[in-house]
C-alpha cells in the first residue's frame, strides 16, 4: 500500500508533530522565504508551548498538535502492519505520522519504506534506521515517488520469489569442465 499527503498547512502540522517527539525544528523545517519560514517556526513553537505534548505517549502528541486526518493515516500503517501489508510511506507529513505509528508499536518499521529524503524527511528516517528506496530530491509528497518505486518493490519480490536458482535451473556450480 501507498500513503501520501496532499493539503496545505499539512507540513506546519507535521513539523509540530516532529517537534512534539524531541526532533529540533530547525533540521526539521523545509526551506522556505525567510519570512513566511519565521512564521511557520514562531506558530509551531507557540503551538508546542501551550499544548506541552508529551514526546513518550504518541496518543498526546497526536491529540496535543496533530488532527484527525494524521489520526486515521497512524490507523491505517499500524493496521497494514498488524495485516502483514507492507505500506511506503511518501511526503513528510506522512512520515510524521509514521513517528506516530512507531511510537504506538515500534513493529511497524518491518513493514514500512520511506520514499523521499528532503530536510525532515532525512533526519526522521536516518533516526530510524530508513533509508529511501528512491532519492529522486522530489518536493512533493503526495504519493508520487511512491508510486514510482512501487515497480522497483514489485520486480524486488518477483526476483525473491520467482527466480530459479542454480540447482532448481539445471546449472552446474562451475566446478566441472564443459
Amino acid at each position: 500500500m501507498v500513503i501520501g499527503d496532499m493539503g496545505i498547512g499539512n507540513t506546519t502540522t507535521a513539523t509540530a508533530i516532529a517537534v512534539g517527539f524531541g526532533y529540533d525544528i530547525l533540521y526539521i523545517v523545509t526551506p522556505i522565504g525567510s519570512i513566511a519560514l519565521q512564521n511557520k517556526r514562531n506558530a509551531i513553537l507557540k503551538a508546542i508551548q501551550i499544548n506541552r505534548p508529551n514526546k513518550t505517549d504518541a496518543l498526546d502528541v497526536l491529540s496535543k498538535v496533530g488532527g484527525y486526518c494524521i489520526g486515521e493515516m497512524a490507523g491505517f500503517i499500524l493496521e497494514a502492519a498488524n495485516s502483514n501489508i507492507p505500506v511506503v510511506v511518501d511526503g513528510f507529513p506522512t512520515t510524521c505520522v509514521l513517528l506516530i505509528a512507531y511510537n504506538m508499536d515500534k513493529d511497524v518499521l518491518r513493514l514500512c519504506w520511506p520514499q523521499s529524503s528532503v530536510k525532515g524527511h532525512r533526519v526522521i528516517f536516518n533516526s530510524l534506521g530508513l533509508r529511501p528506496i528512491l532519492d529522486l530530491d522530489m518536493r512533493l509528497g503526495e504519493g508520487r515517488g511512491a508510486v514510482l518505486a512501487m515497480n522497483i518493490l514489485e520486480a524486488a519480490i518477483k526476483v525473491i520469489c520467482e527466480m530459479a536458482t542454480f540447482d532448481s535451473a539445471g546449472i552446474s556450480n562451475g566446478n566441472e569442465r564443459i
